[in-house]
């Protein structure tokens, strides 16, 4: 762990002028981003909503997701529009004018 911290911090500056420049915010998103893979949470929010939340809530029912990310928040508005985190030619998202995002 202090190998990364150190690695982290000789190409970070300690204090930035941006909020999520700084060291402790890189370092943040670092083990954030190593807690994702290693707990395999992209595949474990994709079981919950698609598999289990269906066969769980009732008809009509609601349904309350947090995210504290937005690789989270992205997935959970994606199914709950299409149904699936792996869009067809059919849900491709589209502005205004039909334009492909």
């Amino acid at each position: 762990t202090q190998d990364l911290v150190r690695a982290v911090a000789a190409v970070t500056p300690e204090y930035a002028k941006q909020k999520r420049m700084g060291r402790t915010a890189s370092l943040a998103r670092v083990f954030q981003s190593f807690r994702i893979v290693v707990n395999q949470e992209d595949k474990v929010l994709q079981e919950a909503l698609s598999v289990m939340c269906p066969t769980l809530l009732r008809p009509g029912g609601r349904l309350a997701v947090l995210s504290y990310h937005s690789m989270e928040d992205r997935a959970t508005k994606r199914i709950m529009r299409d149904g699936t985190l792996h869009p067809t030619p059919e849900t491709y998202e589209k502005d205004i004018y039909g334009n492909l995002l």
